[in-house]
């Protein structure tokens, strides 16, 4: 299970798409952010490795999101 934002992310759909439950991020920021992390959109969000979900992470802070 992974938490970004106060969010808990959906496990069993793709990154792109769970990255679109933080409200603040759609689908071509989802995109752009996992582009830039060299992550694959199409892996599902359970089966991220946890320095995956730390770099996720660490690079939406940087983004104005549901929380801030």
């Amino acid at each position: 299970m992974l938490r970004i934002s106060g969010v808990v992310l959906p496990g069993q759909k793709r990154a792109m798409i769970s990255l679109t439950a933080i409200k603040g991020i759609g689908r071509p920021l989802a995109m752009k952010i996992l582009t830039e992390l060299r992550i694959d959109p199409l892996t599902k969000t359970d089966d991220l490795k946890e320095a995956d979900q730390a770099l996720i992470r660490t690079r939406i802070e940087k983004e104005l999101t549901e929380g801030e």
